[in-house]
């Protein structure tokens, strides 16, 4: 697919996308640190990315400046939803050694995604990828409603005293 842009401009077409998934992951870190509230910043970041990949999953013909926008969308989702699910998994590790294993066993499945992308996205399917953008979106889905069913159980359990809760772990995590 020819967009007209010159290699320069091509580059520069990449920093939006990257530009406004950081200021989100930024305010997303923020505020679920300020609230405690992990799992819900995720509940309400993943659908972003749920309707990038469903739309541009789905869009027939050239579209460019649809697939651009919902590339935004896909970016601004993925990233924002890093950090509560990092901060979330460290809260519930006790102890420093098992914290320090969790975060890279988590990270270390996390990149297996790039291994991943080359079958999922071969240059045959290309240049709308339906296939890719599909299974990613269907995985997506997957794990919104899979941790909305243990989201839900737990959410239910009667609050921590603050005298049970000492900051120093999730709502989520008793030993």
């Amino acid at each position: 697919m020819k967009l007209g842009y010159t290699a320069n401009d091509a580059q520069l077409m990449t920093v939006p996308p990257y530009a406004v998934a950081a200021c989100m992951t930024l305010a997303v870190a923020f505020i679920s640190d300020r609230l405690k509230v992990r799992g819900i910043m995720m509940l309400c970041t993943m659908p972003i990315a749920i309707i990038g990949y469903a739309v541009i999953a789905n869009i027939e013909g050239d579209h460019p400046k649809v697939k651009y926008g919902m590339t935004i969308m896909m970016a601004t989702g993925i990233y924002s939803s890093v950090p509560p699910v990092l901060a979330w998994l460290a809260n519930n590790s006790a102890g420093h050694y098992k914290r320090a294993t969790a975060a890279a066993l988590q990270l270390a499945i996390a990149n297996c995604g790039g291994i991943l992308s080359v079958f999922l996205y071969p240059d045959a399917d290309g240049p709308n990828f339906h296939r890719g953008h599909t299974i990613i979106l269907g995985l997506l889905i997957a794990g919104w409603f899979l941790y909305v069913s243990t989201f839900l159980p737990y959410n239910k359990a009667a609050p921590l005293t603050p005298k049970q809760d000492l900051g120093q772990r999730s709502r989520l995590h008793e030993d």
